[in-house]
């Protein structure tokens, strides 16, 4: 704008000294015009520079609107991002919540049926769903893995009562590692428990600790149900299906002249069992299809 102001001054002005010095007499023929063109060359010319000027002002200034445009609509989207990601997160936050007071209803609903008894269903709830806060509310693969590497280790933990040498020990290391799962789960059996410390040195001790260990897997098995989708691992079915069988009717085997039962093995054979029915039940499946196909001919 100031070379625009500044040229159309010069022109003015440069146009007034030439009138002022040639005085010209007014003549309105074409030759009095022709004679204005000469005598107001200059001026004219620097008038005629006002045009390009003017082109450039004005795509100048569509930059400008346009760039302000653009800025405008930037921070428009930005500000809509934000408020989608802070509705987002309220909506998440609010749904975790939302998820966690079902969970411990449908805890507080069952516990009585599980014979566990959850001590923190909110802890329990974080440690099965470690994602709500983020808006996953399904069973997780890897919380599925974490539960299967702990029945491992109850199943390897039982080994110990087999061994001469940890036959004495094996108990109470199993107890240990059943109690150290419970408070991690935020689940406890306070009867189941204290049967135990009162039996320690005698036969109900192993009847005591399988129970404990199958109500572990049962009590899970109860806080998986929450997740529909949820399929526990066939691992963690048979523990939850594990019955103890004392020495008399037979589910005991004799190493080493040590008494003991076999908890792996039972929950081995309960596996291979219920692999059998499904097998069984998809050739009775098969036989059906082939007689209906069979029918339609």
């Amino acid at each position: 704008q100031d070379i625009f102001w500044a040229t159309l001054f010069v022109a003015v002005v440069s146009a007034l000294v030439i009138a002022a010095y040639s005085k010209p007499t007014p003549n309105f023929s074409h030759e009095g015009f022709n004679q204005a063109l000469v005598i107001f060359r200059f001026p004219i010319g620097v008038l005629a520079l006002l045009i390009p000027l003017i082109a450039v002002m004005a795509a100048n200034h569509r930059s400008v609107q346009t760039k302000a445009q653009i800025s405008l609509t930037k921070t428009q989207i930005e500000n809509t991002e934000t408020q989608i990601r802070i509705t987002t997160e309220n909506n998440a936050f609010s749904n975790y919540f939302k998820h966690s007071d079902e969970f411990d209803k449908h805890i507080k609903s069952r516990s009585p049926k599980s014979g566990v008894i959850s001590d923190n269903s909110r802890h329990l709830h974080r440690k099965l769903f470690p994602e709500a806060k983020l808006g996953e509310f399904h069973i997780s693969k890897k919380t599925f893995e974490d539960i299967d590497s702990d029945v491992e280790s109850i199943l390897s933990a039982s080994e110990a009562i087999s061994s001469r040498e940890d036959g004495s020990k094996g108990p109470k290391y199993l107890y240990s590692l059943l109690e150290g799962l419970l408070k991690k789960y935020s689940l406890n059996n306070y009867n189941v428990q204290a049967e135990i410390t009162d039996a320690l040195g005698h036969h109900d001790e192993q009847k005591q600790l399988a129970n404990t260990a199958k109500n572990f897997a049962r009590s899970l098995i109860t806080a998986l149900e929450l997740d529909e989708k949820a399929t526990p691992s066939e691992l963690l079915m048979a523990l939850a299906e594990f019955n103890y069988t004392p020495p008399s009717l037979g589910l005991v085997n004799r190493k080493d002249g040590v008494q003991h039962t076999s908890l792996k093995e039972g929950v081995n054979q309960i596996i291979r069992k219920r692999e059998a029915e499904k097998r069984m039940a998809q050739a009775y499946n098969q036989k059906l299809n082939e007689e209906k196909i069979e029918n339609n001919k």
